[in-house]
């Protein structure tokens, strides 16, 4: 579960913060991201507990590197404000 939720809350933040050459894949990035979020509303509260968690582990973990990415830690905080309960 645990793993999940990492590649999971990374591939959120991901989508919602890449930038994009095209407006086509920036689309389809859209695209995709509304369906996951759609799909995870219907998480448990265990589950929600548990990305958010992950989401809040990231976001410390990205914070402590030599070269923070700000964009990904932006998009973790997006999942967040997304997922809170």
């Amino acid at each position: 579960m645990e793993a999940l939720c990492k590649s999971l809350a990374f591939a959120l933040a991901y989508l919602g913060t890449v930038a994009r050459e095209s407006d086509d894949d920036e689309d389809n990035d859209v695209a995709a991201l509304e369906r996951m979020v759609f799909e995870l509303n219907s998480m448990t509260s265990a589950e929600k507990k548990s990305l958010l968690a992950t989401a809040k582990a990231a976001i410390a973990s990205e914070q402590k590197a030599k070269k923070p990415n700000h964009s990904l830690i932006s998009g973790y905080n997006s999942v967040l404000e997304q997922f809170a309960e």
